[in-house]
């Protein structure tokens, strides 16, 4: 603001400075230019003459203007065709941008999905290894309870697996066997109790995060057999015997029978064929 207020100033002291004869000079330049304004406008509102051409001359001037016009509609139609090239190439070259980002992205799902299963399998086989230590901790424990650094050092060991996304499963007595999380050592017979219920535990299973990492090793119960027949007398076995005996014979009479009925009807056969023949 300050530099356009001295610009003015110093504007207003050069006007005061001139003289009468600059004031003279710029007003024949005004009057100068006034005339040539007013020239141009006359000259602009002058109707213009028509130019008059003969009747050939006209017809080629048609035919001039239908050409080019061909000419012009031919070259608007080439950049209209490269026009839509171009946009189709830009459509096509989109297309597989996005497809190449979605495979990009898909990509690094996956990678990131195995990546993550991968160190849950690694993770999962350390822990495993960790698993008979617990198993002699807890023997430990059960021998010896009123230990306390024992128990401390349970403690801490459980909670690391824990924190790490291991954990105990809860298998009790009489929970029904599962296939998913058990596994069976051996079956007992036991008649208070429904079959494929659990007995006893003998190793405790593990989970890691949903995964099973140990299976629970269980006894399961099953179904008595039913008792054995009682053995029967042996007048009665005697009486079966002669049964089966007297069976056998009479089969291999009839069968006898047979035998010589077949061969008299291929003998009497042979004979006929002799006479036939005679």
């Amino acid at each position: 603001v300050k530099e356009e207020e001295s610009s003015d100033a110093e504007a207003e002291l050069d006007q005061k400075s001139k003289g009468p004869e600059d004031k003279k000079g710029s007003d024949l330049e005004d009057l100068k230019e006034n005339q040539k304004i007013q020239e141009e406008i006359e000259e602009a509102e002058k109707p213009k003459m028509l130019e008059y051409f003969s009747k050939d001359e006209l017809i080629k001037k048609i035919e001039d203007l239908k050409t080019e016009n061909e000419e012009l509609t031919e070259k608007i139609g080439d950049l209209e065709k490269e026009v839509k090239e171009i946009h189709d190439e830009v459509k096509k070259w989109k297309d597989k941008y996005i497809h190449l980002q979605a495979d990009f992205e898909n990509a690094q799902k996956r990678w990131d999905k195995n990546r993550q299963h991968l160190k849950s399998q690694y993770t999962a086989a350390v822990l495993k290894n960790f698993l008979p230590l617990y198993d002699s901790f807890k023997k430990a424990l059960e021998n010896q309870p009123n230990d306390d650094k024992l128990k401390s050092f349970y403690n801490q060991f459980i909670n690391i697996l824990k924190f790490e996304g291991a954990e105990p499963m809860q298998t009790e007595i009489t929970d029904r066997f599962n296939y998913d999380v058990h596994e069976a050592v051996t079956a007992i017979d036991k008649e208070d109790m429904e079959p494929n219920r659990i007995v006893d535990v003998i190793q405790e299973g593990w989970k890691f995060n949903k995964d099973v990492l140990r299976y629970a090793k269980v006894v399961i119960s099953k179904k008595p057999k039913p008792p054995e027949p009682e053995p029967k007398p042996e007048e009665e076995k005697d009486k079966e015997e002669k049964e089966i005996k007297e069976d056998s014979k009479e089969e291999k009479a009839k069968k006898e029978k047979n035998k010589s009925k077949s061969v008299e009807k291929n003998t009497k056969k042979e004979e006929q064929e002799k006479e036939d023949s005679k």
